[in-house]
């Protein structure tokens, strides 16, 4: 996608169709955006049309302002959503996330983004019931950006240079808040430092979700070894993961005297100990891993051992039902944290 003066065509139908015509959505109708449009996106996100938000210099992509508010426009973004939305794209485009090859795998992997207080408030980011749902223009919209800026902008189309073999999804639009009213502990952004007053927005490089259920019994230990179960069945091909905690299992944890560190620690303690049951599916999984496993003939090396470093955990969802979900994180991409910068 060029900057451009812009073009006019006869009505809303016909310019939809002139979008799909030329390979400009992710498959769903886009909003034609207008000069108006535009400029009041660029004026809520305090940027110039020619401000660049971040380049990539391995595949030349360089992406700005302009062109992410045309694609918010497009997306269905009210302009309003412009700070999180450019704070995603900075994190996007951050090295260490590695955007280009996230987008490219064979895998299943897609960013996604996690908004947190006081912003998600303001903007109505959902991190309660159906987070990952259906129903929230936010959610939507501002995930939908993200994609839309990778087809149009970065040219990574699927079937293309996108070769996910399955996808999921997650890569139409994959945004969602911490439920930081529901959680017992500190939310994300200030367990890594930032002030509880300060918005932000977390960038995952995120396969797809895994629900974890245990409504029979709600004992600290029983819940989380559930968990363990999952994670532990994912740790063979990848390592980091993030877990989103329901309300209700995790308001059976936290006022039982458990802290964040605590539940981690437990996490990878028994994902290690669960390990053993999964030596099959690992190194078939180490086979095709290349330099991301270890290379010796002892099947035990093949193990990548759970730590509660590389466990991120977030409590989000619906006050009711025993669920949580696992989402195993693409290893080869950073999770970044990026503050949302007032207009």
């Amino acid at each position: 996608m060029s900057e451009s003066s812009g073009f006019q065509l006869p009505d809303t139908v016909e310019a939809i169709e002139y979008f799909y015509e030329q390979g400009l959505t992710d498959g769903l109708p886009v909003i034609p955006p207008t000069a108006e449009t535009v400029g009041a996106f660029l004026e809520a996100g305090g940027t110039e049309p020619g401000e660049v938000i971040g380049t990539r210099a391995s595949r030349n992509w360089v992406v700005t302002a302009q062109k992410v508010a045309v694609n918010a426009v497009m997306a269905g973004c009210k302009a309003e959503y412009a700070p999180v939305v450019l704070a995603s794209i900075r994190a996007l485009l951050k090295p260490e996330f590695n955007a280009s090859a996230i987008a490219e795998t064979a895998g299943t992997s897609a960013p996604l983004i996690v908004v947190n207080d006081p912003i998600r408030k303001e903007l109505n980011v959902n991190g309660g019931w159906n987070l990952f749902g259906p129903g929230w223009r936010a959610n939507a919209t501002i995930g939908r950006t993200l994609r839309l800026v990778l087809m149009n902008v970065c040219r990574e189309i699927p079937g293309v240079t996108d070769k996910s073999t399955f996808g999921h999804p997650g890569r139409y639009t994959f945004c969602i808040a911490e439920n930081e009213e529901a959680s017992p502990w500190e939310p994300y952004h200030v367990e890594h430092g930032m002030s509880l007053q300060s918005s932000a927005v977390g960038l995952f490089p995120a396969l797809h979700p895994m629900e974890v259920f245990n409504q029979s019994d709600p004992s600290p230990e029983a819940i989380l070894d559930t968990l363990s179960h999952t994670l532990a069945a994912n740790q063979g091909c990848h390592g980091p993961v993030m877990l989103i905690m329901s309300p209700e299992h995790a308001q059976n944890i936290g006022p039982a005297g458990w802290s964040k560190k605590d539940v981690k620690e437990y996490l990878a303690k028994r994902a290690n100990e669960f390990q053993p049951h999964f030596a099959y599916d690992r190194q078939r999984a180490r086979a095709l891993g290349g330099d991301w496993h270890p290379s010796s003939d002892n099947p035990d090396d093949a193990i990548i051992p759970a730590t509660s470093e590389g466990i991120t955990l977030l409590v989000a969802g619906g006050e009711g039902g025993g669920h949580s979900t696992v989402i195993p994180l693409w290893g080869q991409g950073i999770s970044v944290l990026e503050p949302v910068s007032a207009a």
